[in-house]
């Protein structure tokens, strides 16, 4: 039996290609293929100058660094690495008005 559990970051999204066309450049990727189901969360509560649009590119990113992170190498430290950057992010980028910005993501990485 192993201590281990096995994690891996999912994304909520749905297809809207028959969207308004500003509403689906707004918010969502390849022509409303994919497109983030709103959050009801903290995030969307408090931080309304997040945009859908941001967080679905920040959680294409943060699956990203956790497939990156977990190919390294298998140990403990790079789930650590890949949690504390979910973690930073939320909590450096989140807070700005600017929102969850390309800048803010590279540089807590």
């Amino acid at each position: 039996m192993s201590n281990f559990v096995m994690f891996t970051p999912r994304i909520v999204t749905f297809e809207c290609p028959n969207c308004v066309g500003e509403i689906r450049n707004r918010e969502c990727l390849s022509n409303g293929l994919y497109c983030l189901t709103p959050p009801k969360d903290k995030i969307g509560k408090y931080y309304p100058w997040v945009t859908d649009h941001q967080l679905l590119m920040e959680n294409l990113r943060t699956k990203c660094v956790h497939i990156v992170t977990s190919k390294e190498t298998p140990i403990v430290n790079d789930d650590l690495r890949f949690f504390n950057y979910f973690y930073n992010v939320r909590i450096d980028c989140t807070h700005t008005e600017e929102g969850i910005t390309d800048y803010c993501s590279e540089f807590v990485m």
